[in-house]
């Protein structure tokens, strides 16, 4: 069902939409419960002993909710995991936070009391997915759920909810864990995209899209290693010994740096790497910058994580500039310092190609 009927946010965007409060929904009929708006508002999923992982809730509605036999999990598919206590509630605009352990052992966590998660799953700091189910006492759902997924984490980072200038809703990593409290803010690293040209008009050869390319900027003060970082969404990887001074920009561009000098004769004095063996979109879509984190093994298999540094989802429909769609000009990040998946903080270019 929509969350608000009244809202500008518009019916094709996910965010518009939530699950019933009932199961089978209510045709030709109003909810019984629309005011149901319990939701995953932080979660600390890398965290440091003697700390311990947390999921926290708030209650965005405006009457008491009764929590007991609602489910927490991490498998949308399985929701019954975790079973919240009998005789938990959550007021208006308050929280409540369900920890995973006691002791930050997890050796121990199949003895754990009833009030922590950890007997019935963990959280990666890997990357994971956390829901909330309702539920009836006898434990069958009554059709509310909400939740979201998350990558990998540094140690003592948390995720939490944002809402945006457009309603969409995304749960970045926080600048400050502040379980118990509003939400700190997204947090803004050093090294940031700062420039898409997702739909040039310019071509080379047989090559429709080469005029394309991405701008990262270190706006920190020291020098970064950009050994092993990528770039998801385009499938570009930087290769080893690849560095950004502070206060330097690098371009990534679609068909490398000989090619990129043939199309943009007056760029100098810029680093360009590439080629990448994907496209930027023309429609939209995710680019994040992504670093490696701390190796584990899994299975026997030694694998990476990879934390996202910066992110942003664009989109060639307005209110995004709509000159940016082909028509010569690139999306420029506005600020630096603030968050990057905020239509807010990106304007089209003055100049022609950026």
């Amino acid at each position: 069902v929509l969350n608000d009927p009244a809202s500008a946010i518009s019916p094709d965007k996910p965010s518009a939409w939530r699950a019933s409060t009932e199961i089978g929904g209510s045709p030709t009929a109003s909810e019984s419960n629309p005011g149901l708006k319990v939701v995953i508002n932080e979660v600390l999923t890398n965290s440091a002993p003697p700390a311990v992982d947390v999921i926290e809730l708030i209650n965005m509605g405006s009457a008491v909710v009764d929590l007991s036999h609602w489910f927490l999990t991490d498998d949308p598919n399985t929701p019954h995991k975790f079973v919240i206590p009998t005789g938990t509630s959550i007021e208006p605009n308050e929280y409540v936070l369900i920890s995973e352990d006691n002791d930050a052992d997890p050796a121990n966590n199949g003895a754990l009391p009833a009030e922590f998660f950890g007997k019935a799953f963990a959280l990666s700091s890997n990357g994971d997915e956390v829901y909330l189910f309702s539920a009836n006492a006898d434990g069958s759902l009554t059709g509310y759920s909400q939740g979201f997924s998350f990558r990998a984490a540094d140690e003592g980072v948390s995720f939490g909810r944002q809402v945006d200038s457009q309603g969409h809703i995304e749960y970045p990593a926080q600048s400050t864990p502040s379980l118990g409290a509003a939400n700190a803010g997204p947090l803004v690293n050093a090294l940031v995209i700062s420039e898409i040209f997702y739909h040039s008009n310019k071509s080379l050869a047989d090559i429709a899209d080469a005029g394309e390319f991405l701008e990262i900027t270190n706006n920190g003060s020291g020098k970064q290693d950009l050994s092993g970082w990528e770039i998801a969404g385009i499938g570009y990887s930087f290769p080893g010994g690849t560095s950004l001074a502070a206060a330097q920009s690098l371009v990534i561009s679609k068909v490398g740096a000989e090619a990129f000098q043939q199309l943009y004769p007056e760029v100098g004095g810029v680093t360009v790497l590439g080629p990448y063996s994907g496209k930027l979109s023309n429609n939209g879509e995710r680019i994040s910058l992504r670093r490696p984190g701390q190796p584990y093994t899994e299975d026997g298999v030694e694998k990476t994580p990879m934390i996202d540094v910066d992110s942003v989802r664009y989109n060639d429909a307005a209110p995004w500039p709509e000159v940016a769609d082909g028509l010569g000009k690139s999306l420029e990040r506005i600020s630096l310092t603030t968050y990057a998946d905020e239509l807010a903080n990106w304007r089209a270019s003055a100049a022609d190609n950026g």
